[in-house]
């Protein structure tokens, strides 16, 4: 935390309105000060001060869960905990469960703890709204009741979600049949391949021996990793598709070819490609847009290929045709590990409840 946090925490435990409803304030701040202090009560805290209209209104705090009184069941490795406090209790419709708790665990969950499998949340629970924005935030009631050592009276409800980073295990990257003509794009995508296969992704493709699609593959191989190839019958027939790869999908129709490469990823990575390429980007895009799944997706940026793409984007936000939220699906990086990283620390928004994958 910088100074300017802890002047904000300070202030906001300060307010006569919180110190009547939170009568830790005092201790938590001392927590914050002297973290692991043995004569501060509690485990230390990592606070995050969010405010509404220009004053502090709230803090998040984070915690590494273990198995003891509050917890009594078993825990997975590296599960974070997250406390949520609000000064005001009528204090709703701020976007806890849409802006700030995604927000809190993109920039100071992950960074802080990057082996971080699960988060845990656990409101009261006769808390309904409070479990209304944290389903909002993408996480799942358990259906878990927990005991609450400190009013023995009351109880409280596990929620859960995997976090960002646990949940990309395996990426669909999109690419050309041909190599281009600058061997810069190859390169990038055997640099591509090798980053997968050295993180234990599994790489899906369209399949392909031949251009970009043949070298991520192989050098993915190379690296360890396990690929995964969906193709069509009708380019299989013509011999184009790849016979050494971890698991190949021979299937009907294109359609159901970016079906199945749909659900066996992830997360989307776009190699510089033609026509193929970026109907396969946009139409995943729009997937995610439309809440039919929740995945990223990214542009690997070689040698500033996308960059009119991305110039192209922009002019629909400011034409009014695409909304600043839904133009930042597109994510960009010049280097392989980072669109890796920003798959990983992806945060999903919520979507209608209505749609799902049967949509599509």
């Amino acid at each position: 935390m910088t100074v300017a946090d802890l002047d904000d925490l300070h202030r906001w435990l300060a307010e006569p309105h919180v110190a009547e409803w939170w009568d830790e304030a005092d201790e938590i701040f001392d927590a914050v000060l002297h973290p692991g202090d043995p004569q501060i009560p509690g485990p230390p805290v990592s606070p995050w001060v969010f405010d509404v209209d220009g004053r502090p209104a709230g803090f998040i705090q984070w915690y590494r869960v273990e198995r003891d009184e509050y917890f009594p069941l078993d825990i997975p490795v590296e599960t974070v905990g997250i406390d949520l406090s609000i000064g005001e209790l009528d204090l709703v419709g701020i976007g806890i469960g849409r802006r700030v708790l995604p927000a809190f665990i993109a920039e100071v969950v992950l960074p802080a703890v990057p082996a971080c499998t699960e988060i845990w949340i656990d409101p009261d629970l006769t808390n309904q709204r409070a479990r209304r924005a944290y389903a909002a935030a993408g996480f799942v009631d358990t259906g878990t009741d927990l005991p609450d050592p400190d009013h023995p009276e009351g109880g409280r409800r596990l929620m859960r979600q995997p976090a960002p980073s646990a949940r990309l295990r395996s990426v669909a990257v999109y690419c050309a049949s041909s190599p281009g003509f600058d061997p810069i794009y190859a390169d990038a995508a055997r640099a591509l391949g090798t980053e997968i296969g050295r993180r234990g992704l599994n790489l899906v493709y369209g399949g392909g021996h031949v251009g970009l699609m043949g070298v991520v593959a192989d050098a993915a191989l190379a690296a360890g990793g396990t690929v995964t190839g969906v193709i069509t019958r009708y380019l299989w027939d013509r011999e184009v598709g790849h016979d050494n790869l971890t698991e190949l999908l021979v299937v009907d129709s294109m359609h159901d070819r970016k079906l199945a490469m749909s659900d066996r990823a992830d997360g989307f990575i776009a190699l510089p490609g033609g026509l193929g390429t970026m109907e396969e980007l946009f139409e995943v895009v729009t997937w995610t847009q439309l809440g039919l799944h929740q995945k990223p997706v990214a542009l690997l940026d070689v040698a500033r290929f996308f960059q009119p793409l991305l110039a192209f984007l922009d002019g629909g936000v400011t034409a009014g045709f695409i909304r600043p939220e839904h133009r930042a699906l597109v994510m960009v990086d010049d280097h392989p590990a980072g669109v890796l990283e920003q798959l990983a620390r992806w945060v999903p928004r919520p979507s209608a409840k209505w749609r799902g994958a049967d949509q599509r």
